[in-house]
């Protein structure tokens, strides 16, 4: 996750959130990780039950409407619909990697409300989310 700092620092929804190590600490707080797929990848298939709500880092990927509808998702673009709430959430279209693509990916769960750590970064970042997928 070090490597994507000034990435993941730059998205509006980590906007206040300043220090390295609160960055770093998503990976307990947010269950968050970085995934890697290779161009032609398929991510993950409309009406998949996802648990982790992602934000593209590096590379593009397509979003596939089942009615084919096509939409490309650049670095700082999000792979998911709305704010997902509770454990997991379906996936509203297929995702392909049109590149090499990197994502953050963090727990949906989290997103909806403060972790056992109670962290102020954590709180940010989720008043951050709602303001920025609301």
């Amino acid at each position: 996750m070090e490597k994507y700092l000034a990435q993941i620092k730059a998205h509006p929804a980590f906007e206040g959130i300043t220090q390295d190590d609160d960055i770093l600490w998503l990976r307990k707080c947010m269950d968050a990780k970085i995934e890697n797929f290779q161009r032609g990848e398929t991510v993950f298939r409309e009406g998949d039950e996802l648990l982790f709500a992602s934000i593209v880092l590096e590379g593009s990927a397509l979003a596939v409407s089942a009615e084919g509808k096509l939409e490309k998702i650049g670095p700082g673009g999000y792979l998911f619909v709305g704010m997902p709430s509770g454990q997991s959430f379906y996936a509203p279209f297929t995702i392909l990697a049109d590149t090499d693509l990197t994502v953050l990916s963090m727990r949906a769960l989290r997103l909806g409300k403060l972790c056992s750590f109670r962290c102020v970064f954590h709180a940010q970042l989720i008043e951050n989310i709602h303001n920025y997928f609301a």
